[in-house]
């Protein structure tokens, strides 16, 4: 799975990587109820404040620049009979 890292420039140009790397959730904004798409399961929507662990980058790309910044992003947890879960989660 390919993944798109920082703002596109103005011509279009992002980076795009050929391997997973870790992100960090730093912060949980809020929780809110959510509408599930179907009857008979509970839902949250979750907004958070998530960053790339930048030291696992390679070090050819890491002298390139600096750490992208912090990305405000949402989740969908599911209410399971042994828990929460995650529903979905597109960044």
């Amino acid at each position: 799975m390919f993944a798109s890292i920082g703002p596109e420039s103005k011509n279009g140009v992002g980076l795009v990587l050929a391997q997973k790397y870790e992100r960090k959730v730093l912060e949980v904004t809020g929780l809110t109820e959510f509408d599930p798409p179907l009857e008979g399961w509970k839902g949250q929507e979750a907004f958070f404040k998530w960053q790339w662990q930048w030291a696992e980058f390679p070090e050819a790309l890491r002298n390139c620049g600096t750490a992208p910044p912090a990305v405000d992003d949402k989740a969908v947890l599911r209410l399971y009979d042994d828990g929460w879960r995650l529903e979905k989660f597109e960044p």
